[in-house]
């Protein structure tokens, strides 16, 4: 019974996720809209519905990306940090020690 109300939860959060707006990019740690501000629609290939709009990324998103992830490569502070720290730290939700769909950024 319990797995059946935490599928329901899930699938409600998900649902919730997928309606709350456009989806940005992160980029330097931050969520943030295509310097064009362009987006496109994904499409539930079931339904063939409209699931939401995600950011349109272009040459100009990713220069801004790979220079943030230069810097950051560069950045004397990451080089005595272990890996598995490093991805503790890279997966980790902005909103939350524990990351999770419900609370994920947009």
């Amino acid at each position: 019974m319990e797995s059946t109300k935490t599928a329901k939860s899930g699938l409600q959060a998900a649902l919730d996720f997928i309606a709350s707006g456009p989806k940005l990019l992160l980029i330097d740690g931050k969520w943030v809209r295509a310097v064009s501000g362009k987006t496109f629609d994904t499409i539930n290939p079931a339904t063939e519905e409209v699931l939401t709009a995600v950011a349109e990324a272009d040459k100009a998103d990713v220069d801004l990306a790979v220079k943030a992830a230069r810097k950051a490569f560069e950045d004397a502070s990451w080089a005595g940090i272990s890996p598995i720290s490093g991805k503790a730290i890279c997966t980790r939700s902005p909103t939350s020690s524990t990351p999770t769909l419900k609370n994920s950024p947009p």
